[in-house]
């Protein structure tokens, strides 16, 4: 037997209290994930000197606000209707962001991975750029969503029979609706997550490998700081992580810009130098023909003087 619409609200309501607190809990998690990522987006894309890596997080933060502002408000719609979910379209547009957004943040990761690894491991061999950072944010943007095409076709609201009790312990049946897999697409979605699983679980091996790496070239550079300052030493590693390639590469354009200033201050004061010297040498000409103009005006007044019997 079939329950009637009354029994099947009440059903509905009586799941829907039940699973309040978890509604709580992804609310919660929903507004600290938008203003957490808005700051995220600030203080990285805003406030800091732009580098790949930043870029990298800032493109991983606007995944993660599209999750909470797309995905999460309808998994609480999944939520509270449980038995009746409303719409076909809601029910691929969940499945289809949430696909995305786990394609592309894992590949955010890895990119950010192998720029950490880049830059503290090799940081003397061609690095990721900043444009080339752009064209693989973009990528990615175009990558996730073609990745995850597929859910569009899987996912949908299907009906189903479901057997339950009411208060008083009657059993019947309603006809739930529920945003999950098609059952003619079984065998398609099963090969599809296959695949996924397949593609993250490489991911995450790379990104455990890269991040082996960087952590034992810090212990590395670690233990060689330790060992220069115990032996009274002030030299450090080259790819010492507080210093990235960008930093050297600035480094070493001032310290060149310093040095040319520096040659250009000898040269002029060397050019002042010879201007003074110069102008010492016409003031001690200048002097002496003064002085012996003086002393030959002189020599001829006291002869003049003499011949004209004044002096003497």
């Amino acid at each position: 037997m079939y329950f009637n619409s009354s029994i099947i609200i009440e059903i509905q309501t009586d799941m829907t209290l039940k699973l309040i607190p978890v509604a709580i809990v992804v609310v919660i998690y929903m507004m600290l994930g938008i203003f957490g990522n808005i700051l995220v987006i600030i203080y990285y894309g805003f406030k800091l000197k732009p580098n790949p890596c930043f870029m990298f997080t800032v493109a991983m933060a606007i995944c993660d606000i599209i999750v909470c502002c797309l995905s999460m408000p309808l998994e609480m719609v999944d939520i509270l209707d449980f038995y009746t979910f409303p719409s076909v379209i809601a029910c691929k547009i969940l499945r289809f962001v949430n696909f995305t957004a786990t394609v592309a943040s894992n590949l955010f990761l890895l990119c950010i991975s192998v720029e950490r690894y880049k830059k503290l491991c090799t940081p003397f061999q061609k690095q990721i750029t900043l444009t080339s950072s752009k064209v693989v944010i973009v990528s990615i943007f175009l990558v996730g969503p073609i990745i995850a095409s597929p859910s569009l076709v899987f996912y949908d609201v299907n009906d189903e029979n479901l057997t339950l009790y009411d208060k008083t312990g009657n059993e019947g049946e309603i006809i739930s609706r529920d945003c999950k897999i098609q059952h003619n697409y079984k065998k398609y979605t099963l090969i599809y997550q296959i695949v996924l699983f397949v593609c993250f679980t490489t991911i995450f091996i790379a990104i455990l490998v890269l991040y082996s790496r960087v952590i034992k070239e810090m212990i590395t550079m670690k233990r060689f700081r330790e060992n220069s300052i115990a032996n009274g030493s002030s030299l450090y590693h080259i790819s010492c992580p507080e210093i990235n390639t960008y930093e050297l590469s600035e480094i070493r354009n001032k310290s060149y810009e310093k040095k040319s200033q520096m040659k250009n201050d000898q040269l002029n004061g060397h050019r002042i130098k010879k201007k003074l010297s110069k102008l010492n040498n016409d003031a001690h000409i200048r002097m002496f023909t003064l002085i012996s103009l003086s002393v030959t005006v002189a020599f001829i007044t006291i002869k003049h003087r003499r011949q004209s019997g004044f002096l003497f």
